[in-house]
């Protein structure tokens, strides 16, 4: 069964979403995740406040995103959040 990701994201200071490491980082995320999941990777900005940034894609099932979340593609990416 096909399931949705919802998932919130806060960038924190010094960084925006308008930073080009924050644009660099969530485009390698969608890139990297939608070649894993077959389905595309939005992102949209909270209206009111900006630093939160909400991610919406999909899995072709539970176990193939659990495989994403356990990948080292995906620990690489949580690496590099951590700036």
């Amino acid at each position: 069964m096909t399931v949705t990701e919802f998932a919130v994201l806060e960038v924190c200071a010094p960084y925006t979403v308008d930073s080009p490491i924050i644009r660099n980082f969530l485009e390698k995320v969608g890139q990297r995740q939608s070649a894993r999941s077959g389905y595309p990777l939005l992102f949209f900005r909270h209206e009111k406040t900006p630093a939160i940034v909400f991610l919406l894609s999909g899995w072709k099932d539970i176990p193939a995103h659990y495989d994403w979340i356990a990948s080292e593609a995906n620990h690489e990416l949580l690496q590099e959040a951590q700036l």
